[in-house]
């Protein structure tokens, strides 16, 4: 026999993963200071081309004012969209305006500044079981 989760059960889960979407922010980075600091670097200097080789290429373009990822080259093209949090701590959102919960997702970033003033890695935490270990992408371009 199937065990068909009540319809409930189901409302009150997407409740759940609506809600945790929601406030990605407050949830990864509970302790941001007041006012947050601002990113080390002037938006445009994060833009370019970074490299992992289980997840290839996520190239950075900056678009009316914000930071947006791309993956055209990726069998699933997921877009991001970078809300900056503090610093050089970024907050990723996956088709923010879906209606649909399968296709949002949110995911805690930050760069790594070199002394020159470039931005060198970026690190993204995609993977729960990794915990707040992130998987840096290099910056090839």
């Amino acid at each position: 026999m199937i065990n068909i989760p009540h319809p409930r059960s189901n409302k009150e889960k997407f409740q759940r993963l609506e809600d945790t979407y929601n406030n990605a922010i407050n949830i990864s980075f509970p302790s941001v200071p007041d006012p947050p600091l601002p990113p080390t670097l002037p938006l445009l200097n994060y833009t370019g081309t970074y490299f992992h080789p289980a997840w290839r290429n996520l190239t950075l373009v900056l678009q009316d004012g914000s930071l947006f990822i791309n993956r055209p080259d990726a069998v699933w093209t997921k877009s991001f969209h970078l809300v900056h949090v503090t610093g050089d701590h970024f907050m990723g959102f996956v088709n923010r305006d879906s209606a649909s919960l399968a296709l949002k997702d949110a995911y805690p970033m930050q760069f790594e500044v070199g002394s020159d003033g470039v931005a060198r890695k970026l690190g993204v935490a995609g993977e729960q079981a990794m915990g707040e270990e992130k998987l840096w992408f290099g910056r090839i371009a």
